[in-house]
């Protein structure tokens, strides 16, 4: 008897797994996270990128091999949405062939535009599905409010990509009373004398057990030099005076000062001094109202 031909079967490929795995909701929420991170200035991601490319790499990039991202020693505090909008924002720029290094560059070039680095060393790959950003990042440090919100600086004042509503950064000092108005874009430097001298007080009490007891940083007060004030976290209006390294006449040095607010918090608890409602640091003797 003849014999039957076996009919093979024929057998699907297997879907190659998507470089980054996005769902619908996490799209969304990573939009807005990108739409956050780069409100602020002109030289923004969003300019070289856009939301709806980053948007459309999530969904058109679903049968690429998937990468893995990593920074090298990033701080803690970079998480959630923000290390998710990062990393996209390095991604779309990625081909999938590990023999392509042309995306790397221009990759960088996008990580440097947010304004959440100092600087960016490099992209690299590290094998077909590992990709390193060596870079340092920016320090959020204090806030400068002005009539539009609290805006985010690092320790030279250099404007980051973020603002927070009028009091609602908790984690960070608020300087009150800039006479100059915010950059045009991230990473510039907010310009004036009065927020350089703010920022190196608030960098010199930065190592301070009682930092955290310092709200705001007052400089509204022309006297008719600058004179700053320290409001606490109680209400308590604390009299510094001069910036440190200007002190004139009779003023004490900040070195001195700093004492006098050690002193506050070793005996009472706090530099109030007890619920004090205005201390002046500035003399010999410090004066309480």
């Amino acid at each position: 008897m003849p014999r039957r031909k076996r009919r093979r079967r024929k057998t699907k490929p297997a879907p190659k797994q998507p470089l980054v795995r996005i769902d619908a909701v996490t799209r969304k929420r990573i939009a807005a996270g990108v739409s956050w991170a780069l409100a602020v200035g002109g030289v923004i991601t969003a300019s070289v990128l856009g939301v709806p490319r980053l948007q459309a790499y999530a969904s058109d990039r679903q049968q690429m091999g998937e990468i893995e991202f990593r920074f090298v020693n990033s701080p803690a505090w970079v998480t959630g949405d923000l290390q998710e909008m990062l990393v996209l924002t390095a991604a779309v720029h990625i081909s999938a062939d590990p023999l392509r290094r042309d995306g790397l560059v221009t990759a960088r070039r996008a990580l440097l535009a947010t304004g959440w680095f100092q600087e960016v060393r490099q992209v690299r790959r590290v094998g077909a599905g590992l990709v390193e950003i060596d870079a340092r990042f920016a320090q959020p440090f204090a806030v400068i409010r002005d009539a539009d919100g609290d805006h985010l600086v690092d320790p030279r004042g250099r404007l980051m990509p973020k603002t927070f509503p009028r009091g609602g950064a908790e984690k960070f000092t608020a300087i009150l009373g800039a006479r100059s108005g915010r950059p045009a874009g991230v990473g510039q430097q907010w310009e004036g004398s009065d927020v350089t001298a703010a920022l190196g007080v608030l960098r010199l009490i930065h190592a301070q057990p009682w930092r955290r007891q310092v709200a705001e940083v007052d400089l509204t007060h022309d006297l008719p030099e600058l004179s700053i004030r320290l409001i606490t976290d109680r209400g308590c209006t604390i009299v510094w005076g001069r910036p440190p390294g200007e002190e004139r006449g009779g003023e004490v040095p900040a070195t001195r000062k700093l004492s006098y607010l050690d002193y506050h918090y070793q005996h009472y608890g706090h530099i109030d001094r007890g619920f004090a409602r205005e201390l002046d640091i500035t003399g010999d003797v410090v004066i309480g109202r």
